[in-house]
């Protein structure tokens, strides 16, 4: 029901025009919202509590009221059209089920894919971290396969630095006793076992007795006459073909 409370000495009645008192009670229309007198319309206020709408007695406000309480009755649908529809309505539902599985699987999808690409990042990560802890090692083995290298170059020309030094100390000692034997002998020094050059070596070393042992005398024939070709019979050549003219 309208409003029931309007402003009564400035509200007319839609019936006779006239605005009311306080003393009269005024009905309003759901349809139209106009305002009437209740005597007007032959309302009764006890109808006021019941709280159902009211329709003045205008043509078009009474029939909205009869539409609104008119109840629509289906009609009857054949069975070839029912099961048509009925065909209709079962691939609809199909269609929308269909609908929410692809959706469903959309979702289910895209969550694996972004489950999928955040475990690769992790294992890709942790293959850079291997890797690079791999290198690391590797370099830190190779700094101290170099360092244990570097240092046993170093042990060995320590001890190749030690023996030139040995050395060097052996050759001075001695160069200082040669220098000494050098300064305190007044005659040159020669190998003892090289003897001077004289002339009974030379004998010696030509098959002849030493001279200085067994001296010439004069008139006496070399014992080997080929050692000295100045002296007759020194080539056997000559000798003959004189023996060969003493006999013609």
């Amino acid at each position: 029901m309208a409003d029931e409370n309007p402003e009564f000495t400035k509200t007319p009645c839609s019936t006779c025009k006239e605005v009311s008192t306080e003393d009269e009670v005024m009905v309003g229309c759901d349809c139209c919202k106009l305002w009437f007198h209740a005597r007007c319309v032959n309302f009764n206020p006890a109808d006021k509590k019941s709280g159902k709408k009211w329709y003045c007695p205008d043509k078009d406000c009474q029939k909205k009221k009869k539409t609104k309480k008119s109840v629509e009755v289906p009609l009857p649908v054949p069975p070839e059209l029912q099961e048509k529809l009925d065909a209709l309505e079962e691939a609809r539902k199909r269609a929308e089920a269909e609908q929410e599985m692809t959706r469903v699987l959309k979702e289910k999808e895209f969550e694996l894919a972004a489950y999928l690409q955040e475990r690769q990042m992790k294992i890709d990560e942790e293959l850079r971290e291997k890797e690079a802890k791999r290198a690391e090692e590797l370099r830190e083995r190779d700094f101290k396969r170099r360092e244990a290298d570097l240092a046993a170059e170093m042990v060995k020309k320590e001890e190749h630095l030690k023996r030139i030094q040995q050395l060097e100390t052996t050759f001075r000692d001695k160069s200082a006793s040669i220098d000494k034997l050098l300064k305190n002998s007044s005659t040159p020094l020669r190998n003892p076992e090289v003897k001077p050059l004289t002339e009974g070596n030379v004998a010696k070393h030509d098959g002849r007795e030493d001279p200085e042992v067994n001296p010439a005398k004069p008139g006496d024939i070399p014992v080997n006459p080929g050692a000295n070709p100045g002296t007759p019979g020194s080539n056997p050549g000559s000798t003959k073909s004189s023996k060969k003219s003493e006999s013609s």
